[in-house]
């Protein structure tokens, strides 16, 4: 619901003139995400995601870095003109919480190996474990 709501918000902003919204923001967070736990968005909502949202900002943020999920927002933004910033998502592990961080980190390392997507024209940076830190 959250990302409706702010796709809706950006959809308000792209849609006002230009002379009405002369500035951008720096970054949005970008739910890549069919649904709370799992999926990703296919291609063609991701573009058209940031058909939007390169009218209000430069750079999106992304909170996981599951491979074919960060493959396709990388691939999209680049197509968009805007820039990437990652996430390794993380839990702190207990008998009912996986603690996803080992199977980010090697997405990560995939996608630098595997693909070339990863450099400094695209990738802002890289976040580690954000929300955990909060939590607990």
């Amino acid at each position: 619901m959250k990302v409706l709501s702010s796709l809706a918000i950006a959809a308000a902003f792209a849609a006002s003139s230009v002379a009405a919204f002369d500035a951008k923001f720096y970054g949005i967070n970008y739910d890549f995400r069919t649904h709370r736990w799992g999926g990703c968005k296919d291609s063609n909502t991701i573009d058209k995601d940031f058909n939007i949202l390169k009218n209000v900002t430069n750079n999106v943020r992304i909170y996981g870095t599951d491979f074919e999920c960060a493959k396709s927002v990388i691939e999209a933004a680049g197509k968009k003109g805007l820039k990437v910033w990652l996430g390794l998502w993380s839990e702190v592990g207990t008998d009912k919480v996986l603690d996803t961080f080992s199977l980010q980190n090697q997405a990560l390392k995939d996608l630098v190996s595997r693909t070339n997507l990863i450099n400094n024209d695209n990738i802002l940076g890289i976040q580690v474990s954000s929300e955990a830190l909060y939590r607990y």
